[in-house]
C-alpha cells in the first residue's frame, strides 16, 4: 500500500495487513490496531502515539523517528526493526520481541519493557531518556540513564533530525519507493492527478507534542 502521510487517527484497524507498505509520515494516533501486520514497511516518523497495537507485527520495519509515546504495544513483534531516534516515552512494550532491533537514540523515558524478549543491555545503553522517568526493565538488565539531550540546542537538533527524516521519507516516494534503503523507480501513482505525485504531505504535528524552540 502506498499511503505516505495518510491519517488513520482513531481508526479501527485490528488484524489489518499493511506489510511492505509505504507509510512514511502517516498518523495512527489513538487507533485500535491489535494484531495489525506492518512487517517490512517503511514508516519514517510515523505517529502511533496513544495507539493500541497489542500483538502487532512490526518485524523488519523501518521506523526511524517514529512516535510510539503513550501507546500500548504489548506482545508486539519488533524483530529486526529499525527504531533509532524514535519516541517511546511511557509506551507499554511489555512482552515484545526485540530480537536484533535497533534502539539507537530512541527516547525510552518511562517505557515498560517488562517481559520483553531478546532485549539486551547493549540495546538499552544505546537508547536514551529525556526525563527523570527511567524505562522499566527486568533484572538483571539495568535501565539506561543516558540523556537524549542536555541543552535546548541539543533538543532542537534532535527535533531537526526528525523533521529531516520526515521530509526524506516523503521525498523518497516521489515516483518511486524505498527498498533496502535505496530509491527504486516506479510509474507515478496517480494518472488522473499527476500533480499529487510530487506533493509532499508535510504536517508538523506528525512529530507529536514536541516542537523545536
Amino acid at each position: 500500500m502506498h499511503a505516505t502521510g495518510v491519517t488513520f487517527d482513531n481508526s479501527i484497524l485490528a488484524g489489518a495487513v499493511f506489510n511492505d507498505s509505504e507509510l512514511n509520515g502517516a498518523k495512527f494516533r489513538h487507533a485500535r490496531m491489535d494484531e495489525i501486520v506492518l512487517s517490512k514497511s517503511n514508516m519514517l516518523v510515523t505517529n502511533f502515539s496513544g495507539a493500541e497495537a497489542k500483538n502487532a507485527n512490526f518485524s523488519e520495519a523501518t521506523l526511524n523517528g517514529a512516535n510510539f509515546s503513550h501507546g500500548v504495544f504489548s506482545g508486539a513483534n519488533f524483530k529486526n526493526a529499525v527504531l533509532d531516534s524514535s519516541d517511546m516515552r511511557s509506551a507499554d512494550l511489555s512482552m515484545t520481541n526485540l530480537k536484533d532491533a535497533v534502539l539507537t537514540d530512541a527516547d525510552v523515558s518511562g517505557a515498560d519493557f517488562t517481559g520483553a524478549k531478546n532485549l539486551t543491555q547493549e540495546m538499552l545503553l544505546s537508547a536514551c531518556v529525556s526525563s527523570s522517568k527511567l524505562p522499566i526493565v527486568d533484572k538483571p538488565l539495568k535501565p539506561t540513564s543516558r540523556a537524549c539531550y542536555k541543552t535546548e540546542k541539543e533538543e532542537e537538533q534532535r527535533m531537526v533530525k526528525r523533521f529531516a527524516l520526515l521530509v526524506t521519507g516523503q521525498v523518497a516516494v516521489i515516483q518511486g519507493y524505498c527498498k533496502d534503503f535505496e530509491h527504486k523507480f516506479r510509474p507515478a501513482d496517480s494518472k488522473l492527478h499527476p500533480q499529487d505525485n510530487e506533493r509532499i504531505w508535510f504536517d508538523t504535528d506528525v512529530l507529536g507534542d514536541q516542537r523545536p524552540h
